[in-house]
C-alpha cells in the first residue's frame, strides 16, 4: 500500500473531517431544532454516559498499535489479532458496568434505554478505532478519510427517516450503530485486502504479555481524557437536569467540531512521524513539533475570538430557543487555541516514551474538572462547566508545556513572533466584526472575518511558514 506524504494526508484527512463536521453540525441542529430539550439532553447523557465506560474498551491499546506498528510494520498483524481478542473481554467488562451503573442511577427508563443501544455503538466503535489505527501506522489516511464521510452521511438518512417517521429517540441510536457497523465493516474489509492482515482474533501469550507490559502507560492517559471529555456533560445529568444538558451541548457542539478537524486530523498525521523521528534520533523531530504548533495558532486564535464574538449572533440565528448558553458559549470557545496546542504537545509525550509524564498531566486535570463541576454545577448550573472547560484546558497545555521540554527545544522567539503576527490580524478581524455585528446577517460576518483576517496574515507575510515535511 502506498505511503502518503504528510501534507496529502493531512489535507485528505482535514477535507473529510470538514465535511463530516458539516454534515454532523447539521444533522445536530436538526435535531436541536426539533426535539425538546428535555429529549435533546437525554440523547447527548446517554453518549456521554457510554462513552464514559467506552475507555475501558480500549485502555491506550490503538495508540499502542500505532506507534509499535510504525516502529515495526511487519509485527501490525499480529498486534491487531492480539488486541481485538483483549477488546472482546474489555468491551463485555465495558457493557456490563455500564448496564449495572445506569440501572442504579435513577435515570428515567428512556435513558436507560438509550444506554442500552448506545452500548452496541461502543462495542463496535472499540474494534473500528484499532482497524483505521494501523492505517495510519502505514502512514496512508486516504481510507479512513472517505469512511468518516460515508459514515455521516448513512447517520443522516438514518436519522432524517426517523424524524419523519416521529420515532422513539432510541431509533436515533440505532442510526449511530448502524453507521458504525459500515464503518467497521468497510475498514475490516480494506485491512485484510490491502494490508494483507488476518482479523480473527488470537491470543498469543509472548504478544499479549508485552501488550499488557506496556499497556498500562497508555492506559491511563486514555481514561482520563475520555472521562475529562465527558464527565461535565455527565455530572450535569446527575447534579443538574436533562435541559442543562441540551443547553450546554450547544455550545460544547460547535468547540467539539472545531477542535476535531484541523488539531485532530494533524495529530493523526504527525504521531507515527513524531515516533519515527525520535527513533532515528532525528533534529526534524523539533522542526516537525515547532512548525505543528505555530500552524495551529495560526488557526485556533482566530477561531476562539471569532466564535466568542459572534456566539449571541450564532445562537440567535441557528439556535434561537438556547440563546441563555451565550455566556457560556463564549467561554469555551476561548479555550480552543488551549486545545488545539495540546494535541501536539500530548502526541509527543507518548510518541517519545513519555507516557507516563502524559498520563499523569491528563489525570491531574481530570481531576481538577471532576472537583469544579461538582463544586460549580449546584450554584451556576452549566455555566460553571464552562468555566471548568476553560480552566481545565489551560491547566492542561501548561503541564505539557513543562513536560516536552526534556525532548524538544522549541523556537520560542519564532512561535512568539507568530503569535504577536497572529494577534495583530485577529484585531483586525474583530474590529470588523464589531461594526458590522447588527448590519449584516451571520454569513456575510463570517466571510468578512475570514476575509480580513487572512488579509492581514498575507499583508504581514506569515503565509510564508516553513514547510512541515514527514
Amino acid at each position: 500500500m502506498k505511503v502518503l506524504r504528510v501534507s496529502q494526508n493531512t489535507v485528505f484527512l482535514t477535507s473529510a473531517l470538514v465535511a463530516q463536521k458539516i454534515l454532523s453540525f447539521g444533522y445536530f441542529w436538526y435535531l436541536s431544532s426539533h426535539l425538546p430539550a428535555q429529549t435533546l439532553g437525554r440523547y447527548v447523557f446517554a453518549l456521554s454516559f457510554v462513552t464514559l465506560f467506552g475507555s475501558g474498551t480500549d485502555l491506550g491499546l490503538s495508540p499502542l498499535l500505532i506507534r509499535e506498528t510504525s516502529r515495526d510494520p511487519r509485527s501490525g498483524g499480529a498486534y491487531l489479532r492480539n488486541i481485538f481478542a483483549l477488546k472482546i473481554i474489555l468491551g463485555s467488562a465495558a457493557v456490563a458496568c455500564a448496564a449495572v451503573a445506569i440501572n442504579f442511577s435513577g435515570k428515567p427508563i428512556e435513558v436507560r434505554h438509550l444506554v442500552y443501544v448506545a452500548c452496541a455503538l461502543m462495542l463496535v466503535d472499540a474494534f473500528t478505532l484499532s482497524l483505521w489505527g494501523v492505517f495510519k501506522a502505514a502512514r496512508n489516511l486516504w481510507y479512513e478519510s472517505m469512511a468518516t464521510v460515508l459514515v455521516q452521511c448513512i447517520i443522516i438518512s438514518f436519522g432524517a427517516t426517523v424524524m419523519f417517521l416521529r420515532a422513539s429517540v432510541v431509533w436515533l441510536m440505532g442510526a449511530l450503530v448502524l453507521a458504525s457497523i459500515v464503518n467497521f465493516s468497510v475498514a475490516a474489509i480494506l485491512a485484510r485486502k490491502k494490508l494483507g492482515y488476518r482479523l480473527f482474533p488470537a491470543w498469543q501469550p509472548e504478544i499479549i504479555k508485552k501488550l499488557l507490559k506496556m499497556v498500562p502507560a497508555f492506559a491511563f492517559a486514555v481514561v482520563f481524557v475520555k472521562i475529562y471529555n465527558v464527565i461535565d456533560t455527565v455530572l450535569l445529568g446527575l447534579l443538574a437536569s436533562d435541559e442543562a444538558v441540551a443547553f450546554y451541548a450547544i455550545p460544547a457542539k460547535v468547540v467539539t467540531s472545531v477542535q476535531q478537524i484541523v488539531p485532530a486530523a494533524l495529530a493523526a498525521v504527525i504521531f507515527p512521524i513524531f515516533t519515527q523521528h525520535y527513533r532515528d534520533h532525528s533534529p526534524r523531530l523539533s522542526l516537525l513539533f515547532e512548525q505543528s504548533c505555530a500552524y495551529l495558532l495560526v488557526v485556533s486564535v482566530p477561531a476562539a475570538l471569532g466564535i466568542a464574538t459572534l456566539a449571541p449572533k450564532i445562537l440567535q440565528v441557528i439556535w434561537p430557543h438556547y440563546a441563555n448558553a451565550a455566556t457560556t458559549f463564549r467561554v469555551m470557545a476561548l479555550a480552543l487555541p488551549f486545545i488545539f496546542l495540546s494535541f501536539p504537545t500530548g502526541y509527543l509525550l507518548n510518541a517519545c516514551d513519555r507516557q507516563v509524564k502524559n498520563t499523569f498531566n491528563r489525570g491531574m486535570v481530570t481531576l481538577a474538572t471532576v472537583i469544579g463541576n461538582i463544586v460549580l454545577i449546584p450554584y451556576i448550573g452549566y455555566f460553571g462547566s464552562g468555566l471548568v472547560f476553560l480552566g481545565s484546558n489551560c491547566l492542561l497545555l501548561a503541564l505539557d508545556s513543562v513536560a516536552v521540554r526534556s525532548i524538544v527545544r522549541p523556537n520560542l522567539k519564532y512561535l512568539s513572533v507568530i503569535l504577536v503576527k497572529v494577534a495583530l490580524a485577529s484585531s483586525a478581524m474583530l474590529a470588523m466584526l464589531w461594526i458590522l455585528r447588527d448590519r449584516v446577517g451571520l454569513p456575510t460576518l463570517l466571510a468578512v472575518g475570514g476575509i480580513t483576517y487572512l488579509g492581514g496574515m498575507l499583508v504581514q507575510r506569515v503565509w510564508k511558514l516553513p514547510r512541515v515535511s514527514g
